[in-house]
């Protein structure tokens, strides 16, 4: 999440992001994405959040699939040939 932050920060022309904020707002995120994929859309189809949320961080525990999902699909994207 740090990459992001600065990402952002640099976009919008800030010295700096708010951890607590992209945090709450990348979980909202998040559990938006996982809702839609339990209502059957397309793991194509929903926003990729694995790839900003690190593993085994208190974000990832908090969410509602797990950090054994952000896991899998973080190995299953690494196993996808370019």
């Amino acid at each position: 999440m740090p990459v992001l932050r600065q990402q952002l920060a640099r976009q919008h022309g800030a010295d700096a992001t708010c951890p607590v904020s992209t945090a709450i707002f990348l979980r909202i995120v998040a559990e938006a994405a996982l809702e839609r994929l339990g209502q059957g859309v397309p793991m194509s189809a929903i926003t990729p959040f694995w790839r900003v949320i690190a593993q085994r961080t208190t974000l990832s525990a908090k969410l509602s699939c797990g950090d054994d999902f952000i896991s899998l699909q973080r190995e299953m994207e690494a196993a996808v040939p370019d």
